[in-house]
């Protein structure tokens, strides 16, 4: 068994919210509304549970410009996470029937017979590599309204990573519902190693991840994903984002070597590999930190926002943070 993750608990405190209002107004009476949440209860009829699963798919909010009321998908959600607090609260477990009949009203809704939800399919949008140019020279650009060079160069790193290794971002920083839990990237979760000179790229970085707080894979130690990056070829190295995570680094004192020196001044024929050690104090740190706050590490919230006007800038349409997931890079990294 794992613990109920806080994102569920929060779809589940929404549905409850909104259970016990739409059935307060049905009984006239709140007292009534919440007993039929309490342990034991017997589930209102089918036909109830369709009429309110309805009412609310037809009152929210669409993400399509001139429409109104949840697409199918997003109505199944509700309805999953529905029926997730039910079985939390300990009433009457619903049928398996009831269940099927609920899916298939819902289908009826949005397009067979009544039609009455929105039947769009938003347009899934790709970051190609040359977009992912684009994008970063858009992030260093004197016009763009971003407080400070450190959070251009945080953001080049963020967004390096998730189109290379097609991470999501609450794996990288802090996601919804997980603020100030420190579940990030740290800098002891990466290991850097200077693997050898190359007359065209310069020193070959190479690092070593490992993720902690990918998806299914928190409040279980055990559970994790290692993977690695290496340095791109002089023609592609503004893509990388090792090099910006290593100049995140020397910035704040990271490192216990030098590691400007072997940039600055090359030696092809050092003993190679060689380790860069991060400071046991660091150990812990989160790479991204929080925009106003250095203390803390960043919030999914805080990229979106930074990501948004770029993509705002450069007239990026249907523009997600999965945008990056989409895409194919043609390196091997």
């Amino acid at each position: 068994m794992r613990p109920i993750a806080p994102t569920t608990e929060l779809h589940h405190e929404q549905a409850k919210h909104y259970w016990i209002e739409y059935f307060t107004r049905n009984y006239k009476s709140k007292e009534l509304a919440e007993k039929s949440l309490e342990r034991g209860a017997k589930l209102p009829s089918t036909a109830l549970i369709k009429q309110f699963v309805k009412n609310m798919a037809i009152g929210g909010k669409s993400c399509f410009d001139g429409k109104s009321g949840w697409s199918m998908s997003t109505t199944k959600q509700f309805a999953s996470h529905m029926w997730g607090m039910l079985a939390r609260a300990g009433v009457e477990l619903p049928t398996a029937d009831a269940k099927q009949q609920i899916l298939h009203a819902i289908a009826n809704w949005q397009a067979k017979v009544e039609k009455i939800l929105p039947t769009n399919k938003q347009r899934k949008a790709i970051v190609r590599e040359q977009d992912f140019a684009d994008f970063i020279a858009m992030t260093f650009h004197p016009t763009l309204n971003i407080a400070n060079n450190v959070s251009r160069i945080q953001l080049h790193a963020f967004s390096g990573v998730l189109f290379i290794k097609g991470q999501r971002p609450g794996s990288i920083v802090e996601a919804a519902c997980y603020e100030g839990s420190n579940e990030c990237v740290r800098w002891g979760d990466l290991e850097f190693y200077a693997v050898g000179w190359d007359e065209d790229a310069g020193l070959a970085v190479c690092t070593f991840w490992m993720f902690h707080f990918m998806k299914g894979m928190r409040m279980v130690d055990g559970e994790y994903t290692c993977s690695t990056t290496r340095s791109l070829p002089r023609n592609r190295a503004v893509l990388d984002p090792q090099l910006t995570i290593l100049a995140l680094g020397m910035y704040r004192g990271v490192f216990k070597e030098d590691v400007l020196q072997p940039l600055a001044e090359p030696n092809p024929h050092a003993a190679y590999p060689l380790r860069i050690h991060v400071k046991d104090e660091f150990l812990p740190k989160p790479v991204w930190i929080g925009v106003n706050n250095k203390e803390k590490a960043a919030t999914v919230g805080d990229m979106t926002k930074l990501c948004q006007k770029v993509a705002s800038r450069l007239g990026w349409r249907n523009f997600r943070m999965r945008s990056f997931r989409y895409a194919a890079m043609c390196a091997t990294c």
